[in-house]
């Protein structure tokens, strides 16, 4: 009788276990299905992770494909269903340099060195230069309001530029409007919108804002 008591706890211990590891299998890919659901590269998600950043797939929006050009990196594009409209996303994570600035804090080995974290003005006048070049129009570039962009974006800094665009990068647009966001210690990330139509800009532009953002 004992012998067959053990027997029957054995068996259920078993299957318990098994049971178990089964329930953690599923959730585990149930996670990822749903982190994955938007069907995002790889390395797009890697930078977002690196950033602490969120993407939304907005409705009405479809993935395209990322056009190389000598002009701005960027990692990920979604286009309108229905209008010539284009939003393209870069996503710079501050993680390795600020790794390499704290490193020089403790040490101070006679280089000079900037805090990552003052720098992004100075890269957001030289991107919208560089994506102008040879309009014949400066950029210009405006800051948000610091609690509007903690609000919408969880940056710590935003800014918005708008340009005559040229060059390769902006094949087959006419108008450039673009979002730079910053947040300390985390990374900047730049929100490309093209269009050949500037009514887009006023009316498909708020609805998709906030797709990215910081968490």
């Amino acid at each position: 009788m004992r012998d067959k008591l053990n027997g029957y706890l054995s068996s259920n211990l078993l299957f318990l276990s098994i049971m178990k590891k089964t329930l953690l299998l599923l959730l585990a890919f149930s996670l990822l299905c749903a982190f994955r659901a938007d069907n995002l590269p790889a390395n797009f998600i890697t930078l977002l992770n690196r950033t602490d950043m969120n993407f939304t797939l907005p409705a009405g929006y479809a993935a395209v494909a990322v056009v190389k050009n000598n002009q701005m990196v960027y990692h990920y594009a979604i286009k309108s269903a229905d209008r010539n409209f284009e939003v393209r996303y870069a996503v710079r994570p501050l993680d390795s340099i600020m790794n390499v600035y704290n490193d020089w804090l403790q040490n101070k080995d006679g280089k000079v060195m900037t805090n990552p974290n003052n720098l992004y003005k100075l890269a957001f006048t030289i991107i919208m230069a560089n994506l102008s070049r040879g309009s014949g129009r400066m950029p210009q570039i405006k800051a948000f309001d610091s609690l509007a962009v903690k609000r919408d974006f969880n940056a710590d800094w935003g800014a918005v530029g708008l340009c005559i665009p040229t060059g390769n990068f902006s094949a087959g647009y006419k108008y450039l409007n673009v979002t730079a966001l910053h947040k300390n210690n985390q990374g900047d990330a730049y929100i490309f919108y093209l269009t050949d139509n500037v009514q887009d800009l006023q009316t498909a532009m708020p609805p998709i804002y906030t797709a990215l953002k910081f968490r």
